[in-house]
């Protein structure tokens, strides 16, 4: 429990309030869009505001984690990646001329 504490003391709070800042800006602007539907539909902000609170706990999280744990993990999750981007290019689906969705 002491180890969590300290490592909640020594978050960068510059980047970590900077992160807050934006989020709440981006969660303004889609009420505002809600309230500008007719009628007024807030579906996307509570949709948003569920992933942004996803998000931050998963954020936190990691932040609680030792890092050097993820090298061991890193070539598997580029190799991931590497077959995810392969994936799209084969089997994604074409919009507008783009091919970079499932």
């Amino acid at each position: 429990m002491a180890t969590i504490l300290y490592k909640l003391k020594h978050l960068d709070l510059v980047l970590l309030c900077s992160v807050i800042g934006i989020s709440l800006f981006s969660v303004a602007a889609l009420y505002s869009i809600g309230l500008g539907k007719e009628p007024q539909s807030f579906e996307l902000l509570t949709h948003q505001s569920v992933i942004l609170g996803v998000g931050f706990f998963l954020a936190l999280v990691l932040a609680l984690v030792n890092y050097r744990v993820f090298r061991n993990l890193s070539l598997p999750f580029y190799g991931m990646a590497i077959m995810l981007l392969l994936a799209v290019l084969f089997f994604g689906e074409k919009i507008r001329g783009t091919r970079g969705w499932f």
